[in-house]
């Protein structure tokens, strides 16, 4: 009902107003469309069958990304792609619907009032569903506040690295969501201690693996891809952006292991806090940065994972010695930093990169970080 109000506080051309009032009616559709799907597949992995869930995603993700580069040939429009959208989110709901009711027919698709089924909702999906929001407030509202401040044409600067970042984040962060819920509840207090560390190392490594040579080409990368003067208007935010996951990377399996545990609230309060801080440092920072302010919004917002992992051990486990997350989460950042320094370095050697050396260069720096990071921990 907001999306025409919404389209007045962007600052896009008087006449396209209609458009983009359009565009944030569909998006909310999506929105829902995904949020009861999330609820669908969330019935699949507490049956343990996260090889359905997963080839239901992997599907629906290829028939997407197909029809975006259809409609995009054919020379659609935004409208046509985001209605594209609406259509993949409720064939995915149907085929989810249809699956649950062969597998378990005793479930209950269609919702319906119960004080125990309202208790269970207080108790846990209240904090998944702030949790999202907040999420979201989190990833959109650096780009909610570019629109707002400077105009439409900058957003794609920020969310094009954005994006690209995210697809790897992703890819790191569903293997803790995939396996730590079903050794969340050890009740064993070394064991449990141990999962956190691990989980915590072993995210944080592997994003700092793949995430840092993404920092240090983003430049190459933007160019290639699109053209030089995106590149030179989006590098330096795209590498702030960059940045800023691989601590979110680092949060993703206490995250997880707060939820499987029964705390929920305690992922809700740090998103929150990131969400909340990108926004308003966003605002503040935009009016005399520029679009290089949203990067270091979103830098300052990274902090909260972070700082949630050290809460998170000395919560969970009544403890304030931090040696143990000095040897898992301080040394690989270390050891990171150095790997960035030599491999800007070798950067150096090259004056303009193609296809070809990009991803040479790409798969060398992966193995130089590897060889710090793994090193170091071998070392000790």
């Amino acid at each position: 009902l907001a999306g025409p109000a919404m389209a007045t506080w962007l600052k896009v051309p008087e006449g396209e107003y209609p458009v983009v009032g359009t565009l944030l009616r569909l998006s909310a559709a999506v929105f829902t469309l995904a949020m009861i799907s999330r609820a669908y597949g969330s019935i699949l992995m507490a049956m343990q069958r996260y090889d359905v869930s997963s080839k239901i995603d992997l599907n629906q993700s290829v028939i997407r990304s197909g029809g975006y580069i259809l409609l995009v040939l054919g020379e659609y429009g935004l409208v046509q792609l985001v209605l594209w959208d609406i259509m993949i989110n409720l064939a995915t709901l149907c085929v989810q619907a249809t699956i649950i009711r062969r597998m378990a027919p005793e479930i209950r698709l269609l919702p319906s009032f119960s004080f125990g089924g309202l208790r269970e909702i207080i108790g846990y999906s209240i904090f998944s569903f702030l949790t999202y929001v907040f999420h979201m407030m989190h990833r959109e509202s650096g780009k909610l506040a570019l629109g707002t401040y400077i105009g439409p044409s900058p957003v794609a600067y920020l969310g094009t690295p954005d994006n690209v970042s995210q697809r790897i984040h992703g890819v790191i962060s569903s293997g803790s969501e995939t396996l730590l819920p079903r050794f969340s509840a050890n009740r064993d207090p070394k064991a449990a201690q141990n999962l956190y560390l691990y989980g915590t190392w072993g995210a944080l490594v592997f994003s700092i693996v793949f995430l840092l040579p993404l920092v240090v080409l983003m430049p190459d990368f933007l160019r290639l891809w699109i053209n030089p003067e995106f590149a030179r208007e989006s590098a330096v935010i795209g590498q702030l952006v960059a940045l800023s996951y691989i601590t979110q990377g680092a949060f993703a399996p206490p995250a997880t292991y707060f939820r499987g545990s029964g705390r929920p609230w305690f992922v809700t309060a740090v998103i929150a806090v990131a969400g909340g801080c990108t926004l308003l440092f966003s605002v503040f920072l935009i009016p005399s940065h520029g679009i290089l302010g949203v990067g270091y919004a979103y830098l300052l917002g990274s902090l909260a994972p972070l700082i949630g992992v050290i809460g998170g051990w000395m919560f969970m486990f009544r403890s304030s010695y931090l040696v143990p997350l000095v040897r898992y989460v301080g040394l690989p950042v270390a050891m990171g930093g150095l790997a960035y320094v030599v491999e800007f370095y070798i950067r150096g050697w090259f004056p303009e990169l193609t296809w070809f050396t990009l991803f040479f260069l790409g798969g060398l720096f992966v193995v130089i970080t590897m060889v710090f990071v793994f090193g170091a921990d071998w070392a000790l």
